[in-house]
């Protein structure tokens, strides 16, 4: 049994954009790792964060909640555009750092022999 952490991004959208987004990040994840037992982490944060926080903070306060999870993960799933979002790029560095297995959507793209871009 391996323990999946899904790195999306998800500022700007809705829950049901971002539940869309996490059941077809499963898909993908699921189809580079055919062979294994998949857990996935929820890494959905419902807590609001502290009154006092304003601006960016507030989203470094999420980014620190996620971190929280990802410590459980075997393996990190960084789905599509998540070069584009902070938090997605510190969630990949910080499993890469630490032992855990980096998979990203470009792995997807080349796993059913589409272009990838390097994304």
């Amino acid at each position: 049994m391996k323990y999946v952490f899904l790195s999306l991004p998800i500022n700007g959208k809705t829950a049901e954009e971002v539940k869309a987004a996490r059941e077809k990040a499963k898909k993908e994840i699921q189809s580079i790792l055919y062979n294994e037992s998949l857990e996935f982490i929820n890494n959905w944060i419902t807590e609001q964060p502290p009154y006092h926080l304003t601006g960016s903070k507030i989203g470094l306060w999420y980014l620190a909640k996620s971190l929280e999870k990802l410590v459980d993960a075997d393996v990190i799933y960084c789905a599509k555009d998540w070069t584009n979002y902070r938090g997605c790029v510190i969630e990949k560095d910080a499993a890469k750092q630490y032992g855990i297995d980096v998979y990203t959507y470009s792995q997807y793209l080349m796993s059913q022999g589409l272009p990838s871009n390097n994304v």
